[in-house]
């Protein structure tokens, strides 16, 4: 009896040393990615492939800019995107809205340009939204100043100005 259960407890200590192995380089690819050098975002268009065109002169340039980060193909950013345009209408500043579809390839981010709401659509070709800033959230609001400053960003579950009533706006 003895004798068959050594190999089902053998294969029990190898599972267990490959679940902690692969925990082990998870966790130091994680710890890797987050020691990695950031710059501030800055809003800056030449850093972006331009696919659906903005209304902005400098004469009608509104004061703040918000960047909303997308993956074309997730159903859940689209619907973020709505409701961050929603509440973009409801501010004072009226601020424009950038749609950033980021982690595409360029025939999908493409399709996705005329299919997705925003004052103006940009494509991350370089991965400067996920690699040289660090940001992980799809959704998130960046906000950036009229001069391209970033001044601040919410996470996907952030509240934008649909989610504030009135009188607690700016």
């Amino acid at each position: 009896m003895s004798a068959t259960r050594v190999p089902g407890r053998r294969l029990g200590v190898v599972m267990v040393v490959a679940l902690a192995a692969a925990c082990g380089v998870l966790a130091a690819a994680w710890i890797r990615d987050r020691l990695r050098p950031r710059i501030e975002p800055r809003w800056e268009e030449r850093q972006f492939v331009r696919l659906a065109p903005g209304p902005v002169g400098r004469a009608d340039a509104p004061r703040e800019t918000w960047l909303v980060p997308v993956n074309p193909t997730c159903p859940s950013c689209a619907e973020r995107l709505r409701k961050v345009m929603r509440g973009a209408r409801l501010e004072r500043s009226r601020p424009r809205v950038v749609t950033l579809l980021v982690d595409s390839r360029r025939a999908t981010a493409l399709l996705a340009a005329s299919a997705l709401p925003g004052h103006e659509v940009v494509w991350d070709s370089a991965g400067i939204w996920r690699g040289r800033w660090g940001r992980r959230r799809y959704g998130e609001v960046l906000r950036f100043d009229w001069d391209g400053r970033w001044l601040a960003g919410h996470g996907p579950g952030g509240a934008v100005a649909a989610d504030i009533p009135p009188r607690e706006r700016r």
